[in-house]
C-alpha cells in the first residue's frame, strides 16, 4: 500500500535532559576553585549549587560606622568565645593559633547558562511507512483490507491532528514572544526618551517628584554632566536614539527562508529547520537527495534517520547505511558546525528522525572561525612590519594606534572614495587580546569550556544603513541594554544592568584617561578605553571592536534592543581581557563585578535570607511577618531609602518552569536591582527592575491587582494611580467607579519595566542578595599597591587629619572613608600561579593610644599606637577584634577625627607567600592631598613589630619611609592619575 501521502513532520528534536544536565554539572564542577585550607558552614559538595565560598554574616544595622575612638587594649578573646559581638553568629576558624581568627567572606560565584540553544522539549517524529515501525506493529495481525485501511486512515488523522495542534502551540508561543519583544522595546524607547541622565534618579523619586532626604543615589551634583556634553564627549550627537537596530531571530520567524547565523549551505535549495530553534536545516532537492546544514558553533549534529523497508536509498559520501533486522534502513551522518553533508539519495517511504545535537568539546577546532579573523591577522602583520617589529607578539597598543593614526590621516587627506575604506584599511586590532580562539578559551588554564566562535565587527552584522552608527551608548546607557550571552555570564549581565541604573557610572568606565578629544580620536579607528578595577587597582585597557558574533549579532553579551550600542559587549570584552579570556569570566559574583565597576565595597546577606525565607515556603496566604523577617526588611529599607546603596536580589540558578518568578518574567540565575522599598501600615512592598517582566504576570501587586483600589493611599505612595472609567473626576477607590482600573502614575512611568512585589513574594521568589555600599558624594578614590612577604606588608599607610589652628574659624570636621584591602582575582590565572588560591586578609586601623582626641592640641609626640578597629564581613560594621577575612576583598568604614597624631592603616595576610600583590584603597569624603586636610604617607613598620603578632598595642618609634609605592588618584569624572612616591596626592 502506498504511504507517500504521509507527510513527515520536520519540527523534530532529540536532545536529552541527561545530556544537558551532565554538561552543566561538568561546567559547574570545573568552575569550582581549588579546595581551601578552611571550611565553611556548608559542605564543599555544594559547589554545583554555586556556593563557591560559604559565608558568615553579621547583624543588619548600619548605624555603627567605626569612628576611631579609644577603647581598652585587651587581649583577643579565644576562638570559642567569639561567637558574640559584632560578628554575630559567624563561623570562626582556627588557623594555628587561638588569636588567628578567620571568617569566610560571603560570595556567590555562579556560572548559569541561561539559554539552551537547541530546544530539548521537541519530541521525536513517529511517522513511519506501512511496512515498518508503529504502523507495521499495529497491523501485523490484520487480514481484512477494510480494517487495514481504517487503521491507516486513523493513524494519518491522529498525526495530522497532532501536527495541527503543534503548529497552533508554536504560533501562540511566537505571538507571545513577539508581544514580549514589543513590550521590551517600548520600555527601552520610554527610557531612551527620558535621556541618558534622567533614569539615574528615576528610581528614587517620591510621589511628589522629589528626592528622599539623606539619600545619596546618583552622582554628586557638581560632577553630573549635561546630556549634551555626554553626547559630545562620545561623539554621538548625530545618532538618533529613537531609530534603533533590534536583534533578529534567526530561526525564520515566519519568513520564507531562515536567517542563518553563521554562514550559508554549500548546496542551494529550500531548507527547513529540524529543531525548533533552527541550527540544523534539511533540504530535499528534486533528485531525491537529502542535504543537511549545521548552522551552529557549539553543536555537533548526529543526524540519524530510520526509513521504511521498501525505501530505495543510497547513503551520502560521508554517511553510513545499515539494514536493521526489521527490514528498516538506518542512515546516519555527522554534521560539524557550519558544514553541509548529504545524508542519502533515493526514494523514501516513511521515516523516523533520531537526530541529536551533541556539544563539542575542547578537542574540536573549528576551521571556519579562523576565516572570520583573516583580515584582523593581516592588519596585525602589516602593523608589525610598519613598526619595525619582527613578530606580531612584539606589538604594543601604542604601536598599533600609531599605525592607525598615520594610515587614517593619509586616507583622509587623499579624499574621494578612499576615505570610505578607512573602516577596514586602518582599524585598531588589539595585539594583547586579538580576535582568536585563545581569547575565548585557553586549554589547560580555563576551567569552564567555551567553544570556538567567529569574530566580527559591528559593520559585519549591522544593516548597511546603520553600520556607520555603531557607538557606545546611542544616546543612553539603559538598564534594559545588557542581555546574557550564550555562555555563563548571567552574573555579569546582572551587574551591568544594575550599574546602568546610574548612567554616569557607565560613562566613567569609558572615559578616556587623558581627554575627550583623545577618546574621540581613538574611537574613530575602533579603539575603546575601558577602566575597571582589577585586584583593587584601577586598570585602563584598550579593546577593539571585534566581538564573538554571528551574522545576526554578538554571541556573548549584547544589547538586543539596539545592536548599535557597544558599551555592554565592550565592557564584557575588557573584563575578559583583564582575566585572560572569555571563559575565565563565565563564573562570578555580580557583587564582585559591581565593586570592580564602582570601587565601593560590597557584602551579601544570603545566609540571613535563608534563615527567614523558610517562613514563606509553605503558602503566601499564611505568611505573617516575624521579628526576623522584619529585621531583614528594615535592613534593605535602610540600605535603599536612607543610605542610597545599590541593593540587588538574586534568583536561584535553577528551578521549575512553572515557578512564580518565571511566571513574572524573571530568569533564573539573574540578580535584580531594588529601586524602592515602601512601608505602609502592615504592608511591606519592594520594587525591582525587571526588563523582561511578563505582561500577564499575576503578582499580588501587579498593575491590574484589585489591592491598589483597596489601598489608594498605598497606591499613591508607590506612584500608582486609579483611573476611573465611566465616572468623571472620580478619586482613586471612590465608590460608584466599579469598573475603574489601575494605570501607571507619573513617577512609576519614570521607572518602566519594574515590578512591585509583596514582601512575602520577595522572600518566596529570591534566594538572597547583596549590597554595594555606594556613597556617590565620596568622589575621592585613592589606591596604593604593595606586596606581602610572608604576611608582612611592604608598607602601611600613615593617615593624618588636620586639626583646626587658632586662626581657623570653627572646628575641623572629621573625614569619613572606606578603607579596603584587595588581592588579585583568582579567576583566569595559570595553574602554577600562587595567587590562584585566595588568602585570608586583614585590614585594621590604629590610633594614638591613651589620648582623647577631643582634647588634643598640637605638641604631643606620642608614638604609642593601639588598634582601634578592624575589618569584618560587613563594611559598615568594623570588628572590635582582629579577624582575617577569606575573600577577594575586605573593607571597613571609619571616621578619622582631626588629631595631632597619625592613624595607621595596616594590611595583613595570613600565609607564607612571597611577593603577593595587594592594593589598599581609601574612598573618602575629603580628597587625599600632600598638603591638605587629609594626608597619606607610605611608611614601613619593622617585621618584628608586635602588631604582626596580633598585639593591639605597638610603637611607631622605628617607623621608616617605605620604598616608593605606586599609587592612583581617581577623580569624580572617572579619570585616574598614577604616581609613585612616599606621599600620596
Amino acid at each position: 500500500m502506498d504511504c507517500s501521502a504521509l507527510i513527515p513532520t520536520e519540527l523534530e528534536e532529540h536532545i536529552t535532559d541527561d545530556m544537558l544536565d551532565l554538561y552543566m554539572e561538568e561546567a559547574f564542577t570545573s568552575a569550582a576553585p581549588p579546595d581551601l585550607c578552611v571550611a565553611g558552614p556548608k559542605s564543599a559538595a555544594t559547589a554545583k549549587q554555586r556556593k563557591l565560598s560559604n559565608t558568615v554574616t553579621s547583624p543588619f544595622s548600619f548605624h555603627c560606622a567605626g569612628t576611631l575612638a579609644a577603647f581598652p587594649a585587651t587581649t583577643p578573646r579565644a576562638v570559642e568565645n567569639t561567637n558574640g559581638g559584632s560578628q554575630g553568629s559567624g563561623t570562626l576558624i582556627k588557623m594555628g593559633s587561638s588569636e588567628k581568627i578567620v571568617l569566610q567572606r560571603q560570595s556567590r560565584r555562579s556560572s548559569v547558562w541561561q539559554i539552551s540553544l537547541v530546544d530539548e522539549r521537541a519530541s521525536l517524529s513517529v511517522i513511519t511507512s506501512d511496512d515498518s515501525g508503529d504502523f507495521a506493529f499495529l497491523t501485523r495481525d490484520v487480514r481484512d483490507a477494510n480494517a487495514y485501511d481504517a487503521i491507516r486512515n486513523y493513524m494519518v488523522y491522529c498525526k495530522q491532528q497532532e501536527k495541527d495542534l503543534q503548529k497552533l502551540e508554536e504560533e501562540c508561543a511566537r505571538l507571545e514572544a513577539e508581544q514580549q519583544l514589543l513590550y521590551g522595546t517600548a520600555v527601552a524607547v520610554n527610557m531612551t526618551k527620558r535621556g541618558s541622565l534622567a533614569q539615574s534618579v528615576a528610581s528614587i523619586l517620591l510621589v511628589d517628584g522629589t528626592v528622599p532626604r539623606d539619600c545619596n543615589h546618583g552622582i554628586s551634583k557638581g560632577s553630573r554632566p549635561t546630556e549634551e556634553s555626554v553626547a559630545s564627549e562620545f561623539a554621538e550627537s548625530d545618532i538618533d536614539p529613537l531609530k534603533p537596530c533590534p536583534s533578529v531571530d534567526g530561526s525564520g520567524g515566519g519568513a520564507s527562508q531562515p536567517l542563518y547565523r553563521y554562514g550559508q549551505p554549500e548546496v542551494l535549495g529550500t531548507y527547513t529547520p529540524i529543531f525548533k530553534g533552527g541550527f540544523l536545516y534539511r533540504c530535499i532537492i528534486p533528485e531525491g537527495m537529502w542535504v543537511f546544514y549545521n548552522d551552529s558553533q557549539r553543536y555537533r549534529m548526529e543526524v540519524k534517520y530510520i526509513f521504511g523497508a521498501s525505501s530505495i536509498l543510497a547513503a551520502g559520501p560521508h554517511a553510513s547505511l545499515q539494514r536493521l533486522p526489521s527490514g528498516e534502513v538506518e542512515i546516519a551522518v555527522t554534521v560539524w558546525p557550519q558544514q553541509t553533508e548529504v545524508l542519502l539519495e533515493g526514494e523514501v517511504n516513511g521515516f523516523k528522525n533520531l537526530s541529536v545535537a551533541t556539544l563539542v568539546d575542547a578537542s574540536y577546532v573549528n576551521p571556519h572561525t579562523a576565516a572570520s579573523t583573516a583580515a584582523a591577522r593581516a592588519l596585525l602583520n602589516r602593523y608589525a612590519h610598519q613598526s619595525g617589529k619582527s613578530s606580531v607578539t612584539m606589538l604594543t597598543t601604542e604601536d598599533v594606534l600609531d599605525c592607525c593614526f598615520k594610515g587614517s590621516k593619509g586616507i583622509a587627506t587623499s579624499g574621494g572614495d578612499a576615505a570610505s575604506s578607512l573602516t577596514t584599511a586602518y582599524r585598531y586590532v588589539d595585539p594583547a587580546f586579538p580576535p582568536c580562539s585563545v581569547s575565548i578559551y585557553r586549554h589547560g588554564v580555563d576551567e569552564v569550556f567555551l567553544w570556538d566562535m567567529p569574530w566580527r565587527c559591528p559593520a559585519d552584522y549591522l544593516p548597511k544603513k546603520q553600520a556607520s552608527e555603531a557607538c557606545l551608548f546611542a544616546g543612553a546607557a539603559l538598564p534594559t541594554d545588557p542581555f546574557t550571552g550564550d555562555g555563563g555570564d548571567v552574573y555579569f549581565c546582572s551587574a551591568a544592568a544594575i550599574l546602568a541604573e546610574h548612567p554616569e557610572c557607565v560613562h566613567r568606565l569609558f572615559r578616556h584617561p587623558i581627554s575627550a578629544e583623545a577618546g574621540r580620536k581613538e574611537r574613530a579607528v575602533g579603539a575603546y578605553h575601558v577602566t575597571i578595577g582589577h585586584g583593587g587597582w584601577w586598570t585602563s585597557t584598550v579593546v577593539d571592536e571585534y566581538l564573538p558574533a554571528s551574522l545576526l549579532g554578538p554571541d556573548m553579551g549584547r544589547c538586543p534592543y539596539d545592536l548599535r550600542k557597544l558599551w555592554y559587549p565592550l565592557l564584557e570584552k575588557a573584563y575578559a581581557k583583564l582575566h585572560g579570556s572569555y571563559a575565565a569570566i563565565q563564573c562570578g559574583d555580580p557583587l564582585e563585578a559591581l565593586q570592580d565597576f564602582t570601587g565601593f565595597p560590597t557584602f551579601r546577606f544570603d545566609e540571613e535570607w535563608a534563615a527567614v525565607a523558610e517562613t514563606v515556603r509553605g503558602s503566601l496566604s499564611s505568611f505573617t511577618n516575624t521579628p526576623e523577617t522584619e529585621r531583614l526588611f528594615a535592613m534593605i529599607e535602610e540600605s535603599v531609602n536612607e543610605c542610597g546603596y545599590m541593593v540587588c536580589l538574586n534568583l536561584p540558578d535553577e528551578g521549575p518552569a512553572e515557578a512564580k518568578q518565571v511566571q513574572l518574567g524573571m530568569m533564573y540565575g539573574s540578580s535584580y536591582a531594588v529601586l524602592r522599598v515602601v512601608r505602609y501600615a502592615d504592608y511591606r512592598l519592594v520594587q525591582v527592575r525587571c526588563p523582561t517582566m511578563r505582561l500577564d504576570g499575576d503578582g499580588l501587586w501587579c498593575a491590574e491587582s484589585v489591592r491598589w483600589r483597596q489601598e489608594p493611599a498605598l497606591a499613591s505612595l508607590c506612584g500608582m494611580s486609579v483611573a476611573a472609567s465611566g465616572c468623571r473626576g472620580g478619586a482613586a477607590g471612590e465608590r460608584g467607579c466599579a469598573d475603574s482600573k489601575i494605570v501607571l502614575g507619573f513617577n512609576s512611568a519614570l521607572a518602566p519595566g519594574c515590578l512591585w512585589l509583596d514582601w512575602s513574594e520577595v522572600l518566596l521568589i529570591f534566594e538572597g542578595g547583596g549590597v554595594c555600599c555606594t556613597h556617590w558624594d565620596w568622589t575621592e578614590d585613592c589606591r596604593v599597591r604593595g606586596t606581602f612577604q610572608d604576611g608582612v606588608p611592604s608598607f602601611v599607610l600613615e593617615v593624618r587629619v588636620e586639626v583646626a589652628g587658632e586662626g581657623d574659624e570653627g572646628e575641623a570636621s572629621p573625614v569619613e572613608a572606606y578603607c579596603m584591602l584587595s588581592q588579585e582575582d583568582d579567576r583566569g590565572l595559570l595553574p602554577d600561579n600562587p595567587n590562584r588560591a585566595l588568602q585570608p586578609l586583614m585590614l585594621c586601623i590604629s590610633g594614638a593610644a591613651g589620648v582623647q582626641e577631643a582634647s588634643e592640641l598640637s605638641g604631643s609626640t606620642s608614638t604609642r599606637q593601639c588598634i582601634r578597629c578592624g575589618c569584618s564581613i560587613h563594611p559598615d560594621r568594623p570588628a572590635t577584634q582582629l579577624t582575617y577575612i577569606l575573600g577577594r576583598d575586605t573593607a571597613l568604614r571609619t571616621t578619622f577625627l582631626p588629631s595631632a597624631h597619625p592613624y595607621y592603616v595596616i594590611p595583613r595576610c595570613l600565609g607564607e607567600m612571597s611577593n603577593k600583590v595587594f592594593t589598599v584603597g581609601i574612598v573618602s569624603s575629603t580628597p587625599v592631598t600632600k598638603r591638605g586636610k587629609l594626608r597619606v604617607r607610605v611608611v614601613q613598620l619593622p617585621s618584628t613589630s608586635p602588631v604582626f603578632e596580633n598585639e593591639r598595642e605597638f610603637s611607631t618609634e622605628r617607623v621608616t619611609d617605605a620604598p616608593p609605592a605606586s599609587f592612583q588618584i581617581r577623580s569624580a569624572d572617572g579619570r585616574v592619575r598614577v604616581g609613585c612616591g612616599h606621599r600620596i596626592g
